[in-house]
């Protein structure tokens, strides 16, 4: 059986970890990059089925992230995760088309 891929981008190593081994346990293959640029390298040398990414990272942002991902692919689906709680920003980065938002942190069960 081929694992399904997913793409972690989070500059936090712990929740990186601590999200990679979850996802592991459901038997998904897992990338993480832990900063915008690298996560879209790894995007484009890799086919994914899914990209969890934060917002607030170093050399690029998860927003400018989720921009060039969606010039290249209009339809992957995209997370993001962040503990940032204002309505604006939601509202903001939904307008890319991203799939769901959460907030940081989280639990398993969400």
């Amino acid at each position: 059986m081929i694992k399904q891929k997913i793409l972690i981008v989070e500059d936090d190593e712990i929740s990186a970890g601590i999200l990679s081994d979850y996802l592991k346990l459901h038997h998904y293959e897992v990338d993480l990059a832990h900063n915008g640029k690298d996560g879209l390298t790894l995007y484009k040398q890799n086919s994914y089925v899914l990209i969890i990414t934060d917002i607030f990272m170093p050399e690029m942002t998860g927003v400018e992230l989720i921009q060039k991902i969606r010039d290249i692919d209009g339809n992957i689906p995209i997370i993001v995760q962040s503990s940032n709680k204002a309505p604006e920003e939601i509202i903001e980065i939904m307008k890319y088309g991203v799939y769901d938002y959460f907030l940081k942190p989280f639990k398993q069960t969400e």
